[in-house]
């Protein structure tokens, strides 16, 4: 019998355009939210970063990075 892996949606958020992910880094909820783009992130947007690092967002992946955690993101400020 073979057992699938569950995963907890429930602290992911799936932003399909920059203005979703603002929207969602003007509230408490995006606290320690893992986050996937659905887009690329194309250049390194210092107000993004301040706000991801600020919020406490768990992990941020655009559809061409890996997950960036805090201490990944500190290096790009």
């Amino acid at each position: 019998m073979i057992k699938s892996v569950g995963f907890d949606e429930s602290q992911l958020f799936i932003s399909s355009c920059e203005t979703s992910l603002f929207d969602l880094l003007k509230t408490d909820i995006a606290a320690n939210k893992e986050v996937h783009c659905t887009y690329q992130l194309n250049k390194k947007d210092q107000l993004l970063i301040r706000k991801l690092i600020e919020k406490k967002v768990k992990w941020i992946k655009f559809s061409n990075t890996a997950r960036l955690y805090s201490k990944d993101l500190k290096i790009m400020l």
